[in-house]
């Protein structure tokens, strides 16, 4: 298999502000897979910086990867706890369904129980036969 295409979408640690994550999603990046053709495969690569309220003993939050729209449908969905702070990293493989995909990885915590510290990014990679 050959890569025929690869992004990536960031924001380092130290160049927002850390922000809560709220119980509606929030947005974190979104990413636009080009050069694809449907059965492509398509490696996602998410990593998250996170951690607790001080008020808090234990954070929680949920992170969604959605295709198409920032609303469209999951394609990937977890939910993840820590006590002080955590680096959450995963990868995802999904088949392409047309000439181009687009992904948002979003969070959301029920009572505001996480803190986005950074970095966070979305990277794909696009693989052909």
């Amino acid at each position: 298999m050959s890569v025929k295409y690869t992004g990536k979408n960031e924001a380092k640690e130290g160049t927002f502000p850390p922000f809560p994550v709220q119980e509606k999603e929030i947005v974190l990046t979104g990413l636009l897979m080009q050069k694809t053709e449907k059965g492509d495969r398509i490696s996602l690569k998410i990593d998250i910086g996170w951690g607790k309220p001080m008020n808090l003993d234990l954070a929680e939050m949920e992170v969604l990867v959605h295709r198409g729209t920032e609303d469209g449908p999951v394609v990937y969905w977890t939910q993840e706890s820590c006590m002080i702070k955590a680096r959450f990293k995963e990868t995802i493989s999904l088949r392409a369904q047309s000439d181009y995909e687009l992904f948002y990885l979003t969070v959301r915590s029920l009572e505001q129980r996480a803190i986005i510290y950074g970095p966070y990014s979305l990277q794909g990679t696009v693989h052909g036969e």
